[in-house]
């Protein structure tokens, strides 16, 4: 697929989400709650608005297409992350967010020793001192 219909694809499709989220907001929310959100929900709508904008006006359709590689990599990066919120539940939040940036480093081709022990133990100890110890937050 070439990029100009996917990025035309794609920004109709955020946008209908972004209306659809705004909508939702404005019925089942007060308005002090969902600022925020809202916010957020605006930022969406109006990035994907230019990006439908650009994509029109960009008269050539470029070379570029997706390659199957790449489409590879993102569904398994999606079906990591759902498999680690998943192990959120089950095994508790610090020993799925240790195997989740681990598995995502190997993901990345990082295979140096080294700084693979130093993010794994220095990101657990970060996020442990953090939350439980300044913050007072338990996590799961």
């Amino acid at each position: 697929m070439k990029t100009k219909n996917t990025d035309i694809i794609l920004s109709l499709f955020f946008i209908s989400i972004g209306i659809l989220l705004y909508r939702y907001m404005l019925n089942n929310h007060s308005a002090t709650v969902s600022i925020f959100p809202r916010a957020l929900i605006v930022l969406l709508i109006f990035c994907n608005s230019i990006l439908l904008i650009k994509s029109f006006m960009n008269k050539s359709d470029s070379d570029r297409k997706f390659k199957i590689d790449n489409i590879k990599f993102v569904f398994m990066f999606v079906l990591l992350m759902f498999t680690y919120v998943i192990l959120i539940g089950v095994i508790g939040y610090y020993v799925s967010t240790i195997l989740f940036v681990g598995v995502t480093m190997k993901l990345f081709n990082i295979n140096k020793v080294k700084s693979y022990l130093i993010v794994l133990f220095g990101f657990g100890m970060i996020i442990y001192i953090v939350f439980d110890t300044m913050l007072n937050v338990p996590l799961p």
